[in-house]
């Protein structure tokens, strides 16, 4: 079983890809990375879409950085949550907390939106046709772990 995370900030969002299990053996890889990400973006989007299970150590992990994010007036979402990952955050209602039913890029996309509201240089940065400037292309990862184990 191969498992990886690495983060990715771009124009104010922070995207993290996990791919594997997240549980106890990735809990504090993932811990590891979702705390530099909710120092580096506004909002924290954790793609869940390779994730194939998540258990109780996981779940204290998102929730610690959903909190950490917060305090620094940030958000952490989770998006395309597979559907037995899904069953669990409802089961432990957590849905309305941290999300998981969008995808990354509706979830990014209302993160830049709701930067835009409340940003005092958003009219400065705003296009034409009310996308944000200033996007980049996507660059290394911010943050990258593999590992493996047989």
């Amino acid at each position: 079983m191969t498992f990886s995370i690495c983060s990715r900030p771009r124009a104010g969002v922070v995207t993290v890809e996990v791919r594997g299990d997240l549980d106890l053996t990735t809990a504090h890889s993932a811990h590891l990375c979702l705390t530099g990400a909710v120092h580096d973006g506004r909002t924290v989007v954790v793609d869940l879409s390779r994730v194939p299970f998540v258990d109780g150590a996981a779940v204290s992990v998102l929730l610690s950085a959903a909190r950490d994010a917060s305090r620094r007036g940030g958000r952490l979402v989770l998006a395309e949550a597979r559907p037995v990952v899904q069953l669990l955050l409802d089961a432990l209602d957590l849905t309305p907390l941290l999300g998981g039913r969008g995808t990354v890029a509706q979830e990014r996309a209302a993160a830049l939106a709701a930067w835009a509201e409340t940003s005092p240089v958003a009219d400065a940065d705003a296009d034409a046709d009310g996308g944000v400037s200033g996007e980049v292309p996507p660059r290394q990862p911010a943050f990258a772990l593999t590992t493996s184990w047989e």
